[in-house]
């Protein structure tokens, strides 16, 4: 008999999408599988429309709580999971009728990990995967190729039993990076990784953009040490160097961040910031380290690692609102 697969659902405010959330899931062609359904404190008819389906399906149960943000609703999943597999829907998305059995196909490796179709502003395919087995001898070769593109916990279906035994949970502490840092802290302790081409999920990007994450930088470093300590994990654990991928996230946080401050504030706000991150032998070693191909990305990081603030600050605020006029 094939194994139960627990889908986990936070519900906040999803009046709009969750009917077309949760059908899909009911539609499935893999049949054993539990839904549950985390209502986070939703205002609107959700906690109504949950309600429903549990009356509906006996597969479905619903936890109501008091509002405490996707990683507790997530967490309150994860303490009532009955079954051997665990994948994360998120309200306002929807998957195909073979998600679940394009997922599991055998019990052999401890995470999958699929497409998904990005509406929104245009529709497009995430990175793509390989259809590939990574084994225990491989996993430097996963680490390397596929570690960046394993940030988000949606399309991919984990091993139950490594979560309940090393007891992983969603960091409540951050609203941002904390399905990223989830999933490295679990890749610690797998042997196989499966890839799939297949694209079956589909995530909604209506709404999705930097204002959702408008933090000071120490919260994003906060973040960032979070992340790179379970990068540096990672290295440990399969003797795999990953100095690269701390100096992709690590540029990867500064320049959301300076995209951000750049938008709303003064070129002397700018060269503050700036001349404040840079003492961070971290984030020098990152921007010294990273590879960028264009002349006036190269121009910005020398004038960054050269105390050149000022004209860096003018040309990160130039570039920004030159965008901003343009559209």
């Amino acid at each position: 008999m094939f194994p139960k697969i627990s889908i986990i659902v936070p519900v906040y405010n999803a009046e709009k999408t969750l009917h077309r959330c949760t059908n899909s899931i009911i539609n499935q062609l893999y049949q054993n599988w539990e839904l549950l359904l985390i209502d986070d404190g939703s205002t609107d008819n959700s906690s109504v429309i949950c309600d429903e389906y549990v009356r509906k399906d006996k597969r479905i149960r619903v936890f109501h709580k008091e509002n405490g943000g996707v990683s507790s609703a997530r967490n309150v999943g994860l303490d009532n999971a009955e079954g051997e597999w665990i994948t994360f829907i998120d309200s306002d998305d929807w998957v195909e009728n073979n998600y679940l059995s394009n997922l599991y196909q055998n019990n052999e490796n401890d995470i999958v990990a699929s497409y998904y179709v990005a509406e929104g502003w245009r529709e497009w395919v995430s990175v793509p995967f390989k259809d590939y087995v990574y084994d225990e001898k491989q996993m430097k070769k996963f680490l390397t190729g596929c570690l960046l593109d394993f940030i988000q916990p949606f399309g991919k279906l984990f091993r139950h039993s490594i979560i309940k035994h090393y007891k992983l949970r969603f960091d409540e502490s951050i609203s941002y990076g904390e399905d990223t840092l989830f999933i490295y802290q679990f890749l610690q302790y797998i042997k196989s990784v499966r890839t799939s081409s297949e694209a079956t999920y589909h995530y909604n990007c209506y709404g999705i953009g930097l204002s959702k994450q408008n933090f000071s930088w120490s919260i994003y470093w906060y973040i960032l040490e979070k992340l790179l300590k379970a990068i540096h994990n990672l290295e440990h654990v399969f003797k795999w160097n990953g100095q690269e991928i701390c100096n992709i996230t690590t540029i990867l946080f500064f320049k959301r961040y300076t995209y951000y401050i750049s938008s709303i504030h003064s070129i002397t706000y700018i060269r503050k910031e700036l001349k404040s991150i840079l003492k961070s032998s971290v984030i020098k070693e990152a921007i010294n380290g990273i590879k960028v191909r264009s002349w006036k990305g190269k121009l910005v990081n020398w004038l960054m690692l050269h105390d050149f603030l000022w004209l860096s600050a003018i040309l990160l605020y130039m570039k920004k609102h030159k965008k901003i006029i343009g559209k």
